[in-house]
């Protein structure tokens, strides 16, 4: 004899929950899937990523936001207070200030200070998060480093205030021109022996 351990309504119930069961599982692996890209994508990206509180301690980095600082790993860096970076206490409130009032914020400049107390300069893209009462809780964002943009741009910026102060000091007749002889530059000497003042020439 053959023994029947289901009937046919138990057996639609059972593979109903094998179906839910199935469907669970699946959805779980696409959730550690999404969770393992996007830890990958954090970890990897070459901006320096974080998180924080309001009043600045830090949940969680990724490993450029602790290199831009000088230390070796996001370990090093979670659980201490962002504000003890900030070369300007006074840049700090100025920032709190701006996010509680546009709750978010586009390449905001900010000094900070890495571990050796060395100047950094970053820009900073920042989302704020608030409360029922339009408190700032947290928020979260990411920097990156233009110091040596920034010195580049003044070395620049020297050398050619330098270049033009040595010129406007030459006695000999200076200028720049384009190939239809348009002038684009003369220097003080220039304008002398031609009689005419430097704004004349522009």
């Amino acid at each position: 004899a053959i023994v029947t351990l289901f009937n046919s309504r138990q057996r639609n119930i059972y593979k109903e929950l094998l179906i839910k069961a199935l469907k669970i599982d699946e959805q779980k692996n696409i959730i550690q899937e999404t969770e393992s890209r996007y830890k990958e994508f954090f970890n990897q990206d070459l901006t320096g990523d974080y998180y924080c509180t309001a009043e600045g301690k830090l949940i969680d980095c990724n490993p450029a936001f602790s290199k831009i600082l000088g230390f070796g790993s996001p370990e090093d860096l979670i659980g201490r207070n962002v504000v003890d970076f900030y070369k300007n206490p006074a840049e700090r409130q100025q920032f709190l200030d701006l996010i509680q009032k546009e709750k978010n914020l586009k390449e905001f400049e900010i000094t900070l200070q890495n571990v050796e107390g060395n100047e950094i300069i970053c820009l900073e893209n920042v989302v704020g998060r608030f409360d029922e009462n339009n408190n700032l809780t947290d928020y979260f964002g990411y920097i990156y480093d233009i110091t040596q943009k920034r010195n580049n741009e003044n070395e620049l910026l020297n050398k050619n205030q330098l270049l033009s102060s040595v010129m406007e000091t030459q006695q000999e007749l200076i200028c720049r021109f384009l190939p239809d002889t348009t002038l684009t530059f003369v220097n003080k000497a220039y304008g002398n022996f031609f009689g005419k003042c430097i704004r004349d020439w522009e």
